[in-house]
């Protein structure tokens, strides 16, 4: 690259993705780098659903839902094919009085600027039928996600490099130097598909590596007056009844509450809320999580659903934001989930703490006045690596679902799709609603997965092979905990006979 860039954003979720299209639309020369792929950490595991921070309200945070409630309702407005307003529908299962329900709701809807339709109570409602115990409920108008998470990510991502951003992912950063009060930074970047070392200088860093902020900031040598706790959120998927067309908010055994999100062909449920200390376990879903999930789904179900039934299941690790001194919380609900942003008093360092799907364009705008204070834009600059042309999107069929998704060839050409996991997890939803990650039960679409590999690989079959096997063994992993739940007679482990 000719000469220092303005800016490298570190990490490629929710956060990095919406900071580098707006830096980029301002005219700063960006690069946007992710260890693994663009949304493949906690952005990929969400709900689906773009809150306006309601349940905020029971700690008076009412700072943050004004924020959030002001950017789901930009959202809705400026991205309608991706966020698109939804009714959803509470039903109580004792809790709050009444009373103190209908009050928080009708102040909820007066903090929205009754942008969405008026909390109404039912006495009657379609799904009642199938809720145990189920008396009079509360419709409620939020947002949702039209395809997924990790699409909505990707499309913060290409409109960043249509912008001129170079954004790639599977990049490592290897060690981060200061480069004198003019240079900013020296970065090693490592490729982890190709082994290749570059060296980039960059006169500002945004440190949006979520769970790994504090890694990063270590490997910088900097400190800050933040630090993340760990949240481990698990939600699973079953196959989605036909009455079940609403987002429902159910209430938990344990005083918070769960959702119920119609998504494709499954319902979603979740999530769990468990503060854990290593981050490594953070990441692995327990068969406690199971237990509990299907435990409170079961309280509200007439019919019930059983371990089997489970398709998928995910898992994500909300970075909790806390000062750097806290004492260890004891429980999530006492934290907050507003985003923290911290400037270096002597470098030219933003780090990002925190954040959420639905709070993404505040966030954004607060780092870029962040960054300004320290850098002006340069204006567009030719890249080594133009932005890749437009094209019309080029869909396919997969066994058992009913929409097409995008095909495997045109997301490696248009979408920076490099692997199984990520066309089957991130470019698409077939890992999370077909069974056993694609594959099926008893590995009954692997030939289809072996042709999805050769396409990703331009008919390599020595890669297409590689990358198929490293795919079973990560389903292998991931999947263990539905595994102890499988049917006898479709063991999860007989999808990898050639691969095992």
């Amino acid at each position: 690259m000719d000469g220092p860039l303005d800016v490298v954003i570190i990490g490629a979720g929710i956060n990095g993705a919406a900071v580098c299209q707006t830096l980029a639309a301002q005219g700063y020369r960006v690069l946007l780098v992710d260890q693994g792929d663009f949304g493949s950490g906690t952005s990929q595991a969400s709900t689906m659903l773009i809150w306006g921070g309601l349940l905020y309200l029971k700690n008076l945070e009412l700072a943050t839902v004004l924020a959030l409630t002001r950017d789901r309702d930009r959202l809705v407005a400026e991205r309608p094919g991706s966020v698109q307003a939804r009714p959803l529908l509470y039903v109580p299962s004792g809790g709050p009085p009444r009373v103190v329900v209908e009050s928080a709701l009708a102040a909820y809807w007066v903090m929205g600027a009754g942008k969405r339709a008026r909390p109404q109570r039912l006495d009657r409602y379609a799904e009642q039928a199938h809720l145990a115990a189920a008396g009079p409920a509360y419709a409620i108008e939020e947002a949702a996600l039209v395809t997924s998470d990790a699409r909505f990510v990707l499309e913060w991502v290409l409109a960043a490099e249509r912008l001129g951003a170079d954004v790639r992912n599977h990049v490592r950063v290897d060690a981060i130097d200061a480069g004198g009060s003019a240079a900013g930074w020296r970065l090693q970047l490592c490729d982890t598909l190709t082994g290749s070392v570059t060296d980039v200088q960059a006169r500002m860093v945004v440190n949006a590596a979520g769970c790994w902020t504090d890694a990063v900031n270590d490997k910088a040598g900097l400190t800050s007056p933040w630090r993340h706790v760990f949240s481990r959120g698990v939600s699973l998927a079953f196959p989605r009844p036909a009455w079940h067309t609403r987002h429902l908010v159910l209430d938990s055994l344990e005083g918070d509450v769960m959702t119920l999100a119609p998504w494709g062909p499954v319902s979603l449920w979740g999530s769990t809320d468990t503060l854990r200390d290593d981050l490594a376990e953070a990441r692995r879903p327990a068969d406690a999580d199971v237990a509990r999930l299907l435990r409170e789904l079961n309280r509200h179900l007439r019919v019930p659903v059983d371990r089997s039934d489970v398709v998928s299941l995910r898992t994500g690790v909300r970075p909790v934001p806390v000062r750097h001194d806290a004492r260890a919380p004891r429980t999530p609900a006492s934290l907050t989930r507003h985003h923290r942003l911290h400037l270096d008093a002597t470098r030219p360092w933003v780090s990002i703490y925190g954040g959420k799907l639905s709070g993404c364009l505040g966030l954004a705008a607060d780092v870029r006045e962040l960054v300004a204070q320290r850098i002006s834009p340069r204006g567009a600059a030719p890249w080594p690596h133009p932005p890749r042309d437009e094209a019309p999107q080029v869909t396919t069929t997969f066994p058992t679902l009913e929409a097409p998704v995008v095909s495997a060839a045109w997301a490696a050409a248009h979408e920076h799709c490099t692997s199984l996991d990520d066309y089957l997890r991130r470019r698409t939803n077939i890992a999370q609603w077909v069974p056993c990650g694609g594959f099926g039960a008893r590995g009954v679409h692997a030939g289809t997965l072996e042709r999805i590999a050769l396409e990703i690989h331009d008919g390599d079959t020595g890669l297409a092979e590689r990358d198929l096997r490293a795919y079973w063994h990560q389903v292998c992993e991931t999947d263990a905990v539905l595994a102890q739940a499988r049917r006898p007679d479709t063991p999860a482990d007989t999808i990898g006979w050639r691969w095992s």
